[in-house]
């Protein structure tokens, strides 16, 4: 199954466009988010995935930056948040490529905290099983 396919038919959550979207809000408001296994980090002793990577080299904004953005604002805005975990072809690329994704669980999102370069993370604080 493909990552589009998994956003429609499982999480009932469709991606707005298959080639640039990172994530979707489903029709009760839930956020769900692309997420790359190889971005996570421990952050004041909880279990945190970036968002958001500023970049100094990206000359305008990506269609799917300006999405991620207004899903961060809604996780902020109190909407419940999930993963899904994808696993990169080659994790230095830029941009990075699908090689898989988890379809068996998404990991559930709490709090959005900020870094000093501005880059969102996300807590994890739970996993839901599919």
């Amino acid at each position: 199954m493909s990552i589009t396919q998994f956003f429609l038919e499982r999480l009932n959550a469709p991606l707005k466009n298959p080639r640039w979207s990172w994530g979707s809000v489903s029709e009760s408001g839930d956020v769900y988010l692309r997420v790359w296994a190889d971005e996570f980090e421990t952050i004041g002793g909880r279990r945190c995935v970036r968002l958001t990577r500023h970049r100094a080299d990206r000359p305008r904004p990506h269609h799917g930056w300006t999405e991620r953005k207004q899903h961060v604002s809604k996780i902020v805005q109190g909407a419940k948040s999930y993963t899904v975990v994808c696993r990169a072809k080659d994790p230095s690329a830029r941009p990075k490529a699908i090689e898989g994704f988890d379809e068996t669980q998404l990991l559930v999102g709490g709090s959005v905290h900020t870094d000093s370069s501005g880059d969102s993370w996300l807590e994890i604080v739970g996993v839901r099983k599919l």
